[in-house]
């Protein structure tokens, strides 16, 4: 911008800064641990030493010896102790290491818990200083961090904040649990790795925001005065980080609402830099109309030579070289579809080609039956 003009504040964009960029690597919550089958045991499994030792008795009560009768009493009775003995020693063993493999798991899923927190602050952290509360934005333009960092080759480009709600985490989880659906985990570490993948699958409270580059119409329905609060916010986040020569907006509204838009005219985003006539300069220098029949003017500019340029295009062939046109959102407080907005032949064309030629129309309605339709 050049400091020749009254009025000018000359501003030079310095190269962008990013937050910490956030890990999105996906990642994969390894699954508990199987139920161990153990070792199935069987009475059968005694009667064997246990029929050798009886054998032994029966061969001490033919001859009647009495301590032969003794030894082999005993070795049966000894047999069966032993028996017990490592049946009780194999559960124990068992039961160890099912305490020892849960508590390593546990240790994992610490360890899981606080990583996937780490990456959940970063993001969240990134997220806000990118897209600040509506609050904050007039502080950071003051202090001019972040005024117009935002480039049209930016993959954020008039990516807008709309309020707060449920993000997904930036790293997809999962949890895996094998390939194998006979396969019965640990109930209890099955529920431990299900609540902590569910506790971070999202980002709770966080901003939310909508890719408005990529749109042509956006309607926000619903009441008028909640309605023009959240639309004067994304402005407001749009104008504190695209620059007017990637942005630039146009807005209507009823006279009555001018208290309420009238702010808009000290943006450097709502003065066209092209009017159809000089003796109409003065009237649409800043391109706020309260009269469709001006918002028809500017659309008009705006519209039909980008039409134009991509017939051009088109003819050429695919040799062309691609178009890059200056952002414009159109703001359309009032809409109604059989309304004298409602009825120009320039708003009908944005509702079907407006992405095309790079202008995102924005509608402000009351009920779900007067959004505008292609």
């Amino acid at each position: 911008m050049g400091a020749e003009a009254p009025g000018v504040v000359p501003f030079h964009r310095p190269a962008r800064s990013h937050p910490e960029p956030v890990p999105r690597e996906p990642i994969e919550v390894a699954g508990p641990p199987s139920v161990p089958t153990g070792t199935q045991w069987s009475w059968l499994q005694l009667l064997l030493p246990v029929v050798g030792s009886l054998g032994m008795l029966g061969f001490a009560l033919v001859y009647r010896n009495a301590v032969f009768l003794m030894v082999a009493g005993g070795i049966a009775g000894l047999t069966v102790v032993i028996w017990v003995g490592i049946r009780v020693q194999q559960v124990r063993e068992a039961r160890r290491n099912r305490r020892k493999a849960a508590a390593r798991y546990r240790a994992y899923l610490t360890e899981q818990d606080e990583r996937l927190a780490g990456i959940a602050s970063l993001q969240r952290r990134a997220l806000e200083r990118l897209n600040p509360d509506v609050d904050r934005i007039w502080a950071l333009v003051r202090a001019r961090r972040g005024l117009w960092e935002r480039r049209r080759g930016d993959a954020d480009f008039l990516e807008v904040r709309i309020g707060l709600g449920d993000v997904p985490l930036a790293s997809a989880l999962r949890l895996d649990l094998g390939s194998n659906p006979l396969a019965e985990h640990e109930p209890d570490l099955l529920a431990e790795a299900r609540d902590l993948v569910e506790r971070h699958r999202m980002l709770r409270m966080a901003p939310v925001t909508i890719p408005a580059a990529a749109l042509g119409s956006l309607a926000v329905v619903g009441d008028p005065a909640a309605a023009r609060r959240l639309v004067q916010a994304m402005l407001c986040h749009m104008v504190a980080f695209h620059a007017p020569d990637d942005l630039r907006i146009v807005a209507t509204f009823r006279p009555e609402r001018e208290e309420e838009w009238g702010w808009m005219k000290w943006l450097p985003h709502t003065r066209g830099s092209a009017v159809a006539a000089p003796e109409e300069a003065a009237r649409h220098a800043v391109e706020l109309a309260t009269d469709p029949a001006d918002l028809e003017v500017v659309l008009a500019q705006i519209v039909r030579p980008r039409l134009d340029l991509l017939e051009r295009l088109k003819d050429s062939g695919p040799q062309a070289d691609p178009v890059s046109f200056q952002q414009v959102v159109v703001v359309i407080d009032g809409y109604e579809p059989t309304g004298p907005l409602g009825r120009l032949a320039v708003v009908e064309e944005l509702l079907t080609r407006g992405r095309d030629i790079g202008v995102l129309l924005v509608t402000l309605v009351e009920d779900a039956d007067s959004v505008p339709s292609s």
